[in-house]
């Protein structure tokens, strides 16, 4: 199975101009020139699978969204959501949003 990278490259972009970003800012938030972010983009460059990462990263998506139509596992946003939603909590808040999603979890299971 080959990558689908068109689909890779307007994933990345989808995600950036969520962000409000320009190639730009992207590119030094990365390391990467702005025009190897257009390139990329533009689908006239493969990006190295460094380069996936550090731009997942920097876009706070998971490489799941980025790779969706490359697996068999479809793609969840709510997971998206869910991680980016985490990623400026400490150790405690992480702790606490859990135990706080188990009990709603628990309380819609009961009410079915």
């Amino acid at each position: 199975m080959e990558l689908d990278y068109d689909a890779i490259d307007r994933r990345i972009r989808e995600a950036r101009k969520e962000m409000s970003l320009s190639q730009e800012a992207l590119g030094e938030m990365v390391g990467l020139s702005t025009s190897h972010i257009c390139h990329i983009e533009g689908g006239n460059t493969k990006p190295s699978l460094n380069s996936l990462v550090l731009i997942a990263n920097a876009l706070h998506v998971t490489m799941d969204r980025l790779l969706s139509d490359n697996t068999n596992i479809p793609y969840d946003p709510c997971k998206d959501k869910f991680l980016s939603m985490l990623q400026d909590c400490s150790e405690q808040e992480k702790e606490c949003l859990l135990q706080a999603m188990i009990q709603i979890k628990d309380a819609l299971r009961r009410k079915r």
